[in-house]
């Protein structure tokens, strides 16, 4: 009989303990599984490291997998990346992250979820991440470039270190902003290439100087365009006659800019206008300078600007130069072809003509060679500018 009660009072015993082994209510009744799901979403937090709270996070997190009340929790994450679901925390480059933890807690069919927002912070700030961006900055140069000396494209970094963008503002067409290189065909070109780079709203900018090398270098342009450069003369001027402006080129061969001097400005300016002088000839010297960026040379023309005839001078110079012009194989002991009589002397004389025999050879020049014998024509020319006239008799 003893024997029996004592296994009597084991047997009640296990039956308590199973019973109080299911969820129960601070008064001891049992939670259904709704109620177990709703009390350990309500008690779930998220557990930070020391110094950190939702809106500060630096360290990994704790997750908890298992309510208060024996729910089951099964976390996931908006970002991976910078928390996984385990709460490992990879905190950005730069720039704060803002993660969604989602919790779904589970219990003998019974579910729901509870969502947590965090913000992971950086390893740098956005403006100590454009700084080292900044000072490690480089242009990249294709073999035998370097900034002094550019004759092919250039590498423009797009994105910089710690994570950041970088853009680029070029000051010549000559290089675009993705760094495509058109070499001036004459003579160095400076071009500034700025870039601005930037991380999330912080931005700063660094320039760098490039020079392009011509496809002919200076000192070859300039030397090209002085010996190509001339003084253009009115008709019938030259370098020692000249009576009226002369050409001076502003711009030579290969792009070649032109300045010029004159040692006698009143008798030639600068922009070539020719002041004849009233007695005498006068000698001028112009003086070239060829430039093409910071290489030059200079050249010299050195020309005489006859002073002006009086009418009377301007006649006799037009009769000692005047003559007849002649037909093929004629001269003016044997004509047989039309005469060509100027009207016109080269110092500004009109000139007339008369004929002796009008039948053989007339005023214009026109001939009729006679049909028996020879005959002798005296051909008289009227020179005249204003006044006095000149006769001159030619036979």
């Amino acid at each position: 009989m003893k024997r029996l009660s004592f296994c009597l009072v084991i047997f009640l015993s296990i039956i308590g303990t199973l019973v109080g082994c299911g969820g129960s209510s601070s008064n001891g009744a049992t939670l259904t599984p709704a109620e177990i799901v709703a009390a350990d979403k309500s008690g779930l937090a998220v557990g930070y490291a020391s110094g950190d709270a939702s809106s500060s996070v630096t360290q990994n997190v704790t997750l908890p997998t298992t309510g208060t009340n024996g729910s089951m929790i099964i976390w996931s994450s908006s970002n991976p990346a910078v928390i996984s679901n385990a709460g490992a925390v990879s905190c950005p480059l730069t720039g704060s992250a803002v993660v969604t933890l989602i919790a779904t807690i589970t219990t003998s069919g019974a579910s729901d979820t509870k969502n947590f927002t965090l913000t992971v912070k950086p390893q740098m700030t956005d403006a100590d991440a454009v700084a080292a961006a900044k000072a490690a900055l480089q242009i990249g140069y294709s073999e035998g470039d370097s900034a002094a000396v550019v004759s092919q494209n250039l590498s423009l970094p797009v994105t910089g270190s710690s994570g950041c963008t970088v853009s680029w503002v070029s000051s010549d067409s000559a290089v675009s902003s993705d760094g495509r290189v058109t070499r001036p065909a004459y003579g160095d070109t400076q071009v500034t290439l700025t870039a601005t780079i930037s991380s999330h709203e912080v931005s700063d900018t660094t320039s760098f100087n490039v020079t392009l090398k011509g496809v002919v270098s200076d000192p070859d342009a300039v030397a090209a365009a002085k010996a190509d450069l001339n003084i253009g003369y009115a008709s019938g001027d030259s370098a020692a006659s000249v009576t009226r402006n002369v050409t001076l080129p502003a711009t030579g061969t290969d792009g070649c800019s032109i300045s010029w001097t004159s040692d006698t400005s009143a008798t030639i300016d600068t922009n070539g206008v020719v002041t004849q002088p009233t007695d005498q000839d006068v000698v001028v010297t112009l003086m070239a300078t060829i430039s093409s960026h910071a290489a030059s040379d200079t050249n010299a023309f050195v020309l005489t600007v006859k002073g002006i005839m009086s009418d009377a001078e301007a006649v006799a110079a037009d009769k000692a130069a005047l003559t007849i012009g002649y037909g093929p194989g004629d001269t003016d002991t044997s004509v047989l072809h039309n005469l060509v009589l100027p009207t016109l002397g080269t110092n500004g004389s009109d000139i007339s003509w008369a004929s002796s025999n009008p039948n053989v050879i007339s005023s214009s020049g026109g001939v009729t060679v006679p049909t028996d014998t020879d005959a002798h024509v005296t051909m008289t020319a009227t020179l005249q500018k204003e006044r006095p006239a000149i006769r001159r008799h030619l036979t």
